[in-house]
């Protein structure tokens, strides 16, 4: 699937659950869209919660202290000092 939104290649995460596969929603690595607008980041949402966690464009939750969540914090933060 081609992103709607800037046209690179769209990929989701599915897991094999014993009677069936469960897929995730479409996200695109690129601009950050993703088929499920709760997870959808090409418009600027801010990714991490409250609580330190993060959501990514294919559905997953990191939660606070994993490598991903705390790659989505340094980022925001390195977004919003270039801007000061």
């Amino acid at each position: 699937m081609k992103c709607p939104k800037c046209g690179e290649e769209c990929h989701c995460d599915s897991v094999d659950v014993g009677v069936g596969v469960i897929h995730g929603p479409y996200g695109c690595p690129g601009c950050g869209w993703s088929e499920g607008s709760e997870y959808d980041l090409s418009e600027g949402q801010d990714p991490v919660d409250e609580k330190g966690g993060a959501i990514d464009q294919y559905g997953s939750y990191h939660p606070p202290g994993s490598s991903m969540s705390l790659a989505y914090r340094l980022a925001r933060k390195f977004e919003n000092d270039s801007q000061a």
